[in-house]
């Protein structure tokens, strides 16, 4: 099942959303942050990082770039997510994210092939995402979308799609 998060959408949000929401996006995240799994806080940074979450979530709708959240779930349960801001007129996909659970089982497919639908009844004429270089399996999947590289700036490859 497809579902848009508007600004609106956000601020009336359930615990269970906020909380599967944040389960998808919760895989390494202490690595991200370079936070050791030995470390002795570690409970205690990890509540940090999902409060910061939770945090800029609520936030979305104060944000001028944020656009829309999308989601795709299965049987209730958000499974993969991603984000549309803009930036210098630009549609930018971002935090694309399945739940380390589902991955490889076309759930990101799905959910882009939505969010495209849905920008493309928006009035939406081009989107445009980024990709760490290192990252094959978001840059595999940008490319199987339909998505073209144009340019790379230091780390990230850049993509666009006309819609």
């Amino acid at each position: 099942m497809f579902e848009v998060w508007s600004k609106d959408k956000i601020t009336i949000l359930s615990i269970i959303e906020k909380e599967q929401w944040f389960d998808v996006l919760n895989d390494k995240l202490e690595e991200d942050r370079k936070i050791s799994l030995d470390d002795p806080e570690l409970l205690h940074k990890q509540k940090e990082i999902k409060n910061d979450y939770m945090k800029y979530l609520e936030s979305c709708p104060n944000h001028h770039d944020f656009y829309k959240y999308y989601i795709y779930k299965n049987q209730n349960k958000i499974i993969s997510v991603c984000r549309i801001n803009i930036y210098q007129g630009k549609h930018i996909l971002e935090g694309l994210q399945t739940h380390r659970d589902y991955y490889r089982m076309g759930f990101a497919t799905k959910l882009i092939q939505g969010m495209i639908c849905d920008l493309k009844k928006e009035g939406i004429k081009t989107l445009y995402s980024k990709a760490r270089i290192w990252n094959n399996a978001s840059n595999a999947l940008q490319i199987k979308l339909g998505f073209t590289r144009y340019d790379q700036v230091e780390n990230d490859y850049l993509y666009s799609i006309k819609l």
